[in-house]
């Protein structure tokens, strides 16, 4: 009785043993598989974060191209408004379509708004290049 009675405890016991083994085994699975799925999305995000990146860098240098090219037209305008300015290469009896020789005539009676200059130099508001007082 004595000897079938230590079987049997050993038996038991292993087999306790071999079930925390399986439990443990099965716990260790589900772990493995939660970390593997966390470090797949990481290395996705880190894929996309360098996609975008990748993308600002190209959207900046082609900003970069835009920018440089708006500024040299920028100078050429400059260039071109100061020319015209200071009497750059014009002919000396050239005028083109909507341009006054001379002043207009204006007639005294009418009353002059905050935006009139005085009727000696001809304009009815401020000249573009010139300053608010009338004189260019």
């Amino acid at each position: 009785m004595l000897g079938l009675r230590l079987l049997l405890t050993g038996a038991r016991r292993t087999s306790r043993r071999g079930a925390t083994a399986r439990h443990g085994l099965r716990d260790s699975r589900r772990e493995t598989a939660a970390a593997t799925k966390d470090r797949d999305a990481a290395v996705e995000e880190r894929d996309a974060a360098r996609v975008e990146a990748t993308a600002a860098a190209d959207d900046r240098d082609s900003l970069y191209r835009e920018r440089d090219v708006l500024a040299a037209q920028r100078a050429v305008l400059t260039r071109q408004r100061d020319d015209l300015l200071d009497g750059g290469p014009r002919r000396p009896h050239e005028q083109t379509a909507g341009t006054r020789t001379g002043p207009m005539h204006q007639q005294e009676a009418t009353p002059r708004g905050p935006d009139e200059a005085s009727p000696a130099n001809g304009h009815r508001r401020p000249h573009l290049f010139g300053r608010d007082d009338g004189s260019s």
